[in-house]
């Protein structure tokens, strides 16, 4: 490492600090720093890209899933292939997506620069790496949504390294976003022995409209004015949450009063409720499980705080997928400003249905429990009543 780059690139954990929670001013810093890519790949993408990878292969092959009495682990060397694989890939993916970016610049007004493309692949992807911590607990996996903060990095990043003018740095963005988003539907297509194919065509879209990209596991649809509400949303949170000021988590008390008394006939039961956070954010949850036979189902209401703002974005690209394996499924789509994600073992004859309302509070329902149960348990929840807590 030169000395130059040495007193001018700060530590990993103040820069990891920087880029979440003061993001236009830390890219301003980053648009200024020397950093070849070499050093930038091991001093930063290594070490995080590593996150997601060890995490995913104790939670899924050490921790494993306990699920309604039913537990599942991943095998050791299994679980160590897939983690290996996955971190390699997920290394490559930043110099495919600084490819992109680099080669997209001058589309949308921008300066092409490899290392400075290189620094926005890498420092966007930021949030999704720490997300990754999630999956050291499977049954947390819904907190991996705080990743999508990285498309705000990235929104944020491009004009001021790529030096896009402001009135086409949202076409820059969604285009970069959605390329990105194929790419990682990709890896994980790999690494879940799913082939993905699919590439964007060239050239610049019309981001009045919008603009839909189709892969063999779904598509990926942004348009471009949601696209930009979203990023005003997000862009009004980060704000907040730097100077103090972000609303605070709906209290765990009020979460369990949305619950049902009953439902399917039987009483509410094992019910709990917890809240906490740390500097600005904070989140809450409240649950409860419902048994009536052979049917068992936990209904979970999680609000995620000031970070619900990311949720814009998950509807504003309106994504959609699906995939099939046998009797067992998994679909994830938009609907009504609303992201709504279904999953279904037909081996187990357990499943999970989840919706985002309101852009801040996740309800789920899990368990032994048909799929129209488990739907009706999501239902139960009055949605007036909870989207008033969060107004």
């Amino acid at each position: 490492m030169s000395t130059v780059e040495a007193t001018t690139r700060p530590p990993l954990l103040e820069r990891i600090k920087g880029i979440l929670l003061r993001p236009s001013l830390e890219w301003e810093r980053i648009a200024s720093e020397p950093t070849p890519k070499a050093a930038l790949t091991t001093g930063y993408v290594m070490i995080l890209a590593a996150i997601p990878a060890i995490a995913g292969f104790v939670g899924n092959s050490l921790v494993g899933m306990s699920f309604m009495g039913i537990s599942s682990k991943l095998p050791v060397v299994s679980g160590l292939i897939i983690a290996v694989l996955g971190y390699v890939l997920s290394i490559v993916s930043v110099y495919i997506a600084a490819f992109v970016i680099n080669a997209l610049a001058p589309n949308f007004g921008g300066v092409k620069n490899d290392v400075q493309a290189f620094k926005v692949a890498a420092y966007a992807m930021t949030a999704g790496w720490l997300a990754g911590i999630f999956a050291l607990l499977p049954l947390l996996g819904i907190l991996g949504l705080l990743g999508l903060y990285g498309l705000y990095l990235l929104y944020t990043g491009l004009p001021r390294l790529m030096q896009s003018p402001k009135d086409k740095s949202l076409g820059y963005t969604a285009v970069v976003v959605v390329v990105m988003v194929v790419i990682q539907l990709i890896i994980g297509g790999i690494t879940g022995a799913i082939m993905t194919a699919g590439m964007m065509a060239g050239g610049a879209p019309n981001l009045t409209g919008a603009m839909k990209v189709d892969t063999p596991n779904g598509s990926v649809q942004v348009n471009g004015h949601d696209l930009e509400a979203a990023a005003k949303k997000m862009e009004a949170a980060a704000k907040a949450m730097e100077e103090g000021k972000a609303t605070p988590a709906v209290e765990p008390a009020k979460l369990d009063a949305l619950l049902p008394v009953t439902f399917i006939g039987a009483a509410k039961s094992d019910a709990g409720a917890s809240g906490g956070g740390t500097g600005s954010y904070s989140a809450s949850e409240a649950h409860a499980v419902y048994t009536q036979g052979d049917k068992r189902v936990e209904l979970k209401v999680s609000d995620i705080g000031a970070m619900g703002a990311l949720a814009a974005f998950g509807t504003a690209m309106n994504v959609s997928s699906s995939s099939q394996s046998g009797n067992s499924y998994e679909k994830v789509h938009s609907e009504k400003g609303k992201i709504i994600s279904e999953k279904w073992d037909g081996d187990t004859q357990t499943g999970s249905y989840s919706v985002v309302i309101g852009e801040r509070l996740v309800v789920e329902a899990s368990g032994k429990a048909d799929m129209a149960t488990l739907k009706a348990a999501v239902a139960a929840i009055n949605e007036g009543q909870a989207l008033a807590l969060v107004k």
